[in-house]
């Protein structure tokens, strides 16, 4: 097995989680994959297995100041301080929404220096992009500026009608992995709730569907650019999982520290039209089945 070690309990406790429940078939598909020998290294982190190469020197992860960036890297700052290695952390942050949202910066320095006062030799200092708001709501096929190879190499994002947000986000960390020799870049996306038909506006890229079961070296590996490589450990995982390990590692200040509402500080609490407050409300009333037993 190419385990690389335990941090906290190594399988969610299934007789706290429904028969029909999602994780159950998720518990299933990772229990197969890892017997199958299709992880690559990994630390088992509170029952969820993260791949980590002891060989990375520098790892990047994009830091959004929301709750499961903020958890990722602190999980990683834990990873590697379990295994002794002497890789560093880089968080990227990008400016988004700068008219209205000007809280966001700070709540991501405070993080930031929270982070950083526990694990000071691995968290490096965060490197800020900034993009432009109308960005934010122009979709990809509206943009003129694009070749034909550029369409054709982004078709896949076209096709769901992303906006160009997304594709800013592939060129700074294409950018960001040369200047900086990145190993990696981690990213904290989870998937959509699975079975929560209330929420609202949910993301079409996050949706959970039988996808996530079929095995590919995407749960650890994307190829954005030929030489980036991205690792998302949370791509087959809800955020009720994610907020579930704030109160596992003792870490609710933290939490209550991260913002997931890219509108208002604290949350706009539109819960009828803002997908992510009403995912974060969710997650927090639905975290109770990825407790650890000393939480229940």
């Amino acid at each position: 097995m190419p385990s690389l070690g335990t941090i906290g309990f190594e399988r969610v406790n299934l007789n706290n989680i429904p028969h029909d429940h999602y994780f159950r078939f998720l518990q299933a598909w990772l229990d197969k994959n890892i017997v199958e020998g299709r992880f690559l290294d990994y630390v088992t982190v509170n029952g969820l297995p993260i791949h980590f190469n002891t060989n990375f020197k520098n790892v990047g992860i994009n830091f959004s100041g929301g709750a499961d960036s903020t958890m990722l890297m602190y999980m990683l700052a834990k990873i590697i301080e379990h295994l002794k290695c002497d890789t560093k952390l880089v968080p990227l942050s990008v400016i988004r929404f700068s008219d209205t949202s000007d809280f966001s910066e700070v709540v991501k320095e405070k993080i930031h220096a929270y982070l950083s006062n526990l694990f000071p030799s691995i968290i490096q200092p965060v490197v800020w992009g900034f993009i432009p708001t109308p960005f934010e709501n122009t979709p990809i096929k509206n943009l003129t500026i694009l070749d034909n190879k550029s369409k054709r190499e982004f078709q896949n994002l076209i096709d769901v009608n992303a906006t160009s947000d997304v594709l800013y986000f592939r060129y700074f960390n294409n950018w960001v992995s040369k200047k900086y020799l990145l190993n990696a870049i981690y990213d904290g996306t989870t998937t959509n709730p699975a079975y929560a038909k209330d929420i609202p506006n949910s993301p079409k890229f996050r949706q959970a569907t039988e996808r996530l079961f079929n095995f590919s070296p995407s749960i650890f590996k994307n190829e954005f650019f030929k030489n980036l490589t991205s690792i998302l450990p949370f791509e087959r995982v809800e955020k009720s999982w994610v907020t579930a390990q704030y109160s596992n590692f003792d870490l609710e200040e933290l939490f209550d520290m991260t913002e997931s509402c890219p509108v208002t500080k604290g949350g706009c609490n539109e819960l009828n039209n803002c997908f992510h407050c009403a995912e974060r409300n969710w997650s927090i009333e639905n975290k109770i089945y990825y407790l650890s037993d000393k939480q229940l």
